[in-house]
């Protein structure tokens, strides 16, 4: 009841112009902004912590492709190695075996050209020297200390209590 009949105090109309008085915030609307921030502090740290994450695992998946095309393209290199090898000790009247020769060698380096597109995507690092990529948050030189309110603020809500 008290607070309306502030509220209602403080905005008065004369000649059809409203005009609000400057008044100091309550307790209870500081308090709610207090939790605002940190909702939205503790908010912008969790999607970061994604952001590293998934930034993280896709890294982990880039370089496990990479070697797995490597291995492949190895194997494929010693497949070639043994057509031609194969093709050199057959005799020049056994053409049908010549061509199944010539065929593996024709197949292995049609695969390596498949792969030479995957080689050539999972050889860029996604994250620059090793470092996780930065944000577009604006956390700036801030972000240190947003996330250790985030995670005071997680346990509070973990029933920690906090002395203010």
């Amino acid at each position: 009841e008290g607070e309306a009949a502030e509220a209602a105090s403080l905005s008065s109309t004369e000649g059809g112009d409203e005009q609000k008085e400057k008044r100091e915030w309550t307790e209870a609307e500081r308090r709610q902004l207090g939790q605002i921030g940190t909702s939205l502090a503790v908010a912008m740290v969790l999607d970061q912590r994604q952001r590293w994450e998934e930034a993280i695992q896709a890294e982990s998946l880039r370089k496990m492709l990479s070697e797995t095309v490597h291995q492949v393209k190895n194997s494929l290199s010693a497949v070639r190695m043994f057509g031609k090898l194969l093709l050199r000790r057959l005799p020049g009247d056994d053409s049908m075996n010549r061509e199944l020769a010539k065929d593996i060698l024709i197949q292995s380096d049609r695969l390596v050209d498949l792969l030479m597109p995957i080689e050539s995507m999972s050889s860029r690092p996604l994250l620059a020297g090793g470092r996780r990529k930065q944000s577009a948050l604006p956390f700036g030189d801030t972000a240190p200390s947003a996330q250790l309110l985030a995670e005071e603020m997680l346990d509070v809500g973990a029933g920690r209590d906090r002395e203010e």
